[in-house]
């Protein structure tokens, strides 16, 4: 997602913006998380990865991916701590759009 400024706008409109690159028989890093379904809006619920490519020139958020060969390592995390901003920027902010979830859904997929 390229970066924004203020004023932000919606979810759904700043995603039309998103870049999409497409990387063929590269090596590189894909870096993850799955969260429960109960953490949709404060985290992506689900599975959620980005890519970085061996050289670090190259990535982002992954939206598909076919696997030729790799490694894969996994951690179970029991601590789901968030910190919130005091500014009222964010204290006034509506975090909670009616078309959220449609957001996040098409920001993923």
């Amino acid at each position: 997602m390229p970066r924004q400024e203020p004023p932000y706008v919606p979810m759904l409109e700043a995603i039309e913006n998103q870049p999409i690159f497409t990387f063929h028989d590269e090596m590189g890093i894909i870096a993850g998380f799955r969260s429960p379904q109960f953490t949709q809006g404060l985290n992506v619920a689900g599975f959620h990865e980005h890519y970085i490519n061996h050289q670090r020139e190259g990535g982002g958020h992954v939206l598909d991916y076919q696997l030729k060969k790799g490694t894969l390592q996994i951690g179970v995390i029991s601590r789901f701590t968030i910190d919130l901003p005091h500014q009222s920027t964010f204290l006034e902010a509506n975090l909670m759009p009616d078309d959220l979830h449609q957001a996040i859904e098409q920001a993923e997929n």
